[in-house]
């Protein structure tokens, strides 16, 4: 279920960047309503650290990706 928060995210000043070429995340976030933008730089490796825990994985990445996305912004002011 999304609640009227998530319905209504675009109508405020949140621009989502989805950094990742995957269908079925677009597909996810234009099925909840969203506007987004698909912005994937190709430098950003999915590696993380071994030690890592399993349920840890996918927001280290997102996190990679995010700080890879606020670089490339501030440098060519996007």
């Amino acid at each position: 279920m999304v609640n009227i928060e998530t319905r209504t995210m675009n109508k405020t000043n949140y621009h989502i960047i989805l950094a990742s070429n995957s269908p079925r995340r677009r597909e996810l976030l234009k099925g909840l309503g969203l506007e987004f933008e698909v912005k994937v730089l190709p430098d950003v490796e999915e590696d993380y650290p071994s030690s890592l825990p399993t349920s840890e994985v996918a927001a280290y990445i997102a996190g990679k990706k995010a700080e890879a996305i606020r670089i490339y912004w501030v440098r060519t002011n996007w």
